[in-house]
């Protein structure tokens, strides 16, 4: 099996925009809705359709292609970002808890890793998050360990 790349920006972005969604549903979502009455206040209906998903670029990596048709149904999204006052009751009312706060499982960080990958130490497999700080001076736009860095805690 062809390890699999994870560009853990791209995914902690499609995780909070999962999240968010997940979050609003939690609270208000009509589950078969249809985009009509007052039970989703403050949120908007997203009609369904069909896409084509995937890429021709040569760029593209293979799991990016063949371009498909795909067929999203309806659903109600929250209007605005959701807030931490919102997000903390989520969290409560669930017990949900952010990557950040999970315990990293090696088993499932190696399928995203090249083949052949050595187990990194116990210590660097803490449950952590990405941490943005932006530098006080111009760096090179090329390595984004420059402002971005893994914190554990």
């Amino acid at each position: 099996m062809k390890a699999r790349h994870c560009n853990p920006i791209t995914a902690l972005a499609a995780l909070g925009a999962l999240a968010a969604v997940v979050m609003s549903c939690t609270a208000s979502c009509s589950r078969d809705g249809d985009g009509s009455g007052d039970a989703n206040t403050g949120m908007v209906w997203i009609p369904g359709g069909e896409f084509a998903m995937g890429s021709t670029d040569p760029l593209a990596r293979t799991d990016e292609q063949p371009v498909h048709r795909v067929r999203v149904r309806g659903f109600w999204m929250d209007a605005t970002e959701v807030t931490n006052a919102q997000f903390r009751a989520f969290v409560q009312a669930t017990g949900y808890r952010t990557v950040a706060e999970r315990p990293i499982d090696w088993e499932e960080l190696r399928k995203q890793v090249p083949e052949g990958t050595p187990k990194p130490p116990p210590e660097k497999l803490l449950p952590g998050s990405l941490v943005f700080a932006p530098p006080a001076h111009a760096v090179a736009l090329d390595d984004v360990a420059q402002w971005w860095s893994w914190t554990t805690g």
